[in-house]
């Protein structure tokens, strides 16, 4: 795809008022001083596709908007912000607008109209689209990033030196370890290891294995020399162990006299025990006759010393009942009166029913003029006839009479009937009312009989008795207790006059012995301590040699694989150079310990990207950018600022837009 610039119209864009540039050249010239807008063309045409200055800046970042310089020194308002480019996409003709608009709105109650901000509108080919369309059709010829490096022969070498690296290597596709170790034995067998994970995690697996056995071979000599100092001094092991056998012969013969003599201290010790088994049994007897003691008198103490005590519990209690009797009776007149209620509406509607009835059994048939009249003819009926009707209105008015009697003096029957049934419940209530007042009575006067009674009580001395003196009265006089201390005497009396076998000068023997014979233990001890030294620091010296070993070969295996990383950067450097005209580019580095680690580094004629002049930089970028056109298979307009520092800029496939500087040029010219 090639996309070439024919026309570019600057609407109140960064200073630019209006303006119409044409590109009808493979290569314009933009002249003119600084300051005169050369910059602020690439500006519009990147904000034009992607909203962006040519710095990368979104239009939020950067003052679109023009100021009145010669008047009021303030933006101008109310005014459209626009860019519009005609191009030639495949020789297509295509054109693109962008519009930023202010939104100035009258709120209710408002004289004047406020600015709310401001929105962008999007043209393709005078259509009016939607941001997400029209990003889409700009993605559709042309990515963001891919314009940007294409566009500007500084952007590539502005990039992260990995993301470089990264587009670089997919110029030639990346490099495979298989092909760069394939006919190498050496790299081929590192390839084995390189089955289950990457390159990278093997370097740090071995890194890691380095560091590893250095600290545990730098470990080892400390471990040695504690061994060592932990090391007892050798000793005659032999004449010690025989020291042993002998002491422990003299052992057993202390332990069969001992054994003797307790054969006799066990049969004086049962009776001992005897003794001793019947005065623990009288002496729990006699706690507990103690302690039974003791309560009874806290008991009967605890009634003296507060005599009122009795008197005020029952005293409460009369008052609780006193209490409860006189609610309960409030109850039950509540409820009297509610019925009493009911009763006397009932005895008025039973007076009510009774009148009714009168009234109703008073009725007589009357018959009125006209009642024997024809309805159709209005003329009197036949005297037969009349009779008859008059019989029927009699059978009529004594059967209607009737019913009205029977349902008065059904209603009546039920109202009587609930009239006994509360003239009942009034009278049971009355009962339980009398009953309630009677218990209520004794409770009352119960109570004034307890609080004279407290009166009196409290007038009383109270005598306090010491309880010991009470408990020891007690015990005195009870004869169990008594006995008990009797038997109790004559036992202690029997114990003190048992002799015992005396076996402490044949234990104070034994004694001696086991000290010596632990002595020599502890001496004999230090063999086993040295031999178990002695192995561990053969095993620790053979730990060292196997770990030196072990070092040697990771260390090798670490030098294999740094070999092999410069034969594969060396590779992949070479493919990338191939695709350059004039720049180079060292895709790895080599720090002070020889390590090979992935670079970027770009070169123009031996130098740096960073340490060449302007015309150097420009030719390196532009360099770079057929290549990338290439690989792309896109072409755009290049916008070269700084032109005029370069005498003769290197051809292109793409258009150029080359931004001079030229003094005193004002405004700036196209050429």
């Amino acid at each position: 795809m090639k996309i070439v610039l024919e026309k570019l119209n600057l609407n109140y864009f960064k200073g630019i008022r209006n303006r119409s540039i044409e590109f009808k050249k493979d290569i314009v010239l933009i002249k003119g001083d600084n300051g005169t807008g050369k910059s602020t063309l690439f500006d519009a045409f990147t904000w034009l596709f992607f909203g962006k200055d040519s710095h990368g800046n979104s239009d939020n970042n950067f003052a679109i908007k023009t100021i009145d310089i010669e008047g009021t020194g303030e933006i101008i308002s109310r005014v459209e912000h626009s860019v519009e480019a005609q191009l030639l996409i495949n020789d297509e003709p295509t054109s693109v607008k962008r519009v930023l608009v202010e939104k100035w709105v009258k709120k209710s109650g408002a004289t004047e109209r406020t600015n709310e901000g401001n929105k962008t509108e999007y043209y393709f080919n005078d259509v009016p689209l939607k941001k997400k369309d029209f990003d889409a059709k700009i993605s559709q010829i042309i990515p963001e990033d891919v314009f940007k490096r294409i566009t500007d022969p500084y952007a590539f070498n502005n990039l992260h030196w990995e993301k470089q690296r990264e587009m670089l290597i997919q110029l030639e596709g990346e490099v495979t370890n298989e092909s760069v170790a394939k006919g190498n034995p050496a790299f081929e067998e590192l390839m084995l290891q390189l089955k289950s994970k990457s390159l990278e995690e093997y370097k740090s697996q071995i890194k890691h294995s380095i560091n590893k056995l250095k600290n545990d071979k730098a470990g080892i000599p400390q471990r040695i020399d504690e061994q060592l100092r932990q090391k007892p001094e050798s000793k005659d092991f032999d004449a010690i162990q025989k020291d042993i056998e002998h002491n422990q012969e003299l052992l057993t013969k202390v332990d069969d006299k001992i054994a003797d003599v307790n054969k006799t201290a066990n049969e004086l010790h049962k009776k001992y025990e005897g003794f001793r088994s019947e005065k623990s049994k009288l002496r729990s007897a006699n706690q507990d006759i103690e302690f039974d003691t003791k309560q009874e008198v806290q008991t009967q103490l605890s009634k003296i010393v507060d005599p009122t005590a009795a008197i005020k519990e029952n005293l409460t209690e009369a008052e609780s009942k006193v209490l409860k009797f006189t609610r309960g009776i409030e109850g039950l007149q509540s409820e009297i009166k509610t019925n009493e209620a009911t009763l006397e509406s009932v005895k008025q509607k039973r007076k009510a029913k009774g009148e009714e009835w009168d009234k109703e059994n008073a009725k007589e048939l009357e018959f009125k003029d006209g009642d024997f009249d024809c309805p159709t003819c209005g003329q009197p009926i036949k005297a037969d006839d009349e009779e008859a009707q008059k019989e029927k209105m009699r059978a009529d008015f004594i059967k209607d009479k009737k019913t009205a009697l029977d349902a008065i003096n059904k209603e009546g029957s039920a109202l009587k009937e609930q009239q006994i049934q509360l003239e009942k419940a009034v009278a049971d209530l009355q009962k339980r009312v009398t009953e309630g007042e009677e218990h209520l009575k004794k409770e009352q006067d119960r109570v004034a009989s307890l609080k004279t009674e407290l009166d009196a009580a409290k007038e009383q001395p109270i005598h306090k008795p010491d309880a010991d003196e009470e408990v020891k009265k007690a015990l005195a006089g009870n004869k169990t207790y008594q006995a008990n201390l009797k038997r109790i005497e004559e036992l202690d009396e029997a114990l003190n006059n048992q002799k015992g076998v005396d076996t402490e000068k044949y234990k104070e023997e034994r004694r001696d012995i086991q000290t010596k014979i632990d002595a020599l233990k502890t001496q004999l001890a230090d063999k086993a301590k040295i031999e178990a030294i002695d192995t561990r620091v053969a095993e620790l010296e053979q730990e060292e040699k196997e770990n030196a070993q072990e070092l040697a070969d990771t260390e090798r295996e670490q030098d294999r694989i740094k070999e092999f990383e410069t034969a594969k950067y060396s590779r992949v450097e070479d493919l990338v150079n191939t695709h350059f005209e004039h720049v180079k580019f060292k895709m790895f580095s080599e720090l002070v310990d020889g390590t090979q680690i992935p670079a970027c580094i770009c070169t123009y004629k031996g130098v740096p990207f960073n340490d060449v002049n302007t015309a150097g930089k420009i030719k390196a970028g532009l360099d770079i950018i057929n290549t990338l056109c290439k690989f792309y298979e896109v072409n755009a307009p290049i916008f070269i600022d700084g032109a005029e520092s370069i005498t003769e800029i290197p051809t292109t496939d793409s258009q150029q837009v080359q931004l001079i500087v030229k003094k005193k040029v004002i405004p700036f010219i196209v050429e």
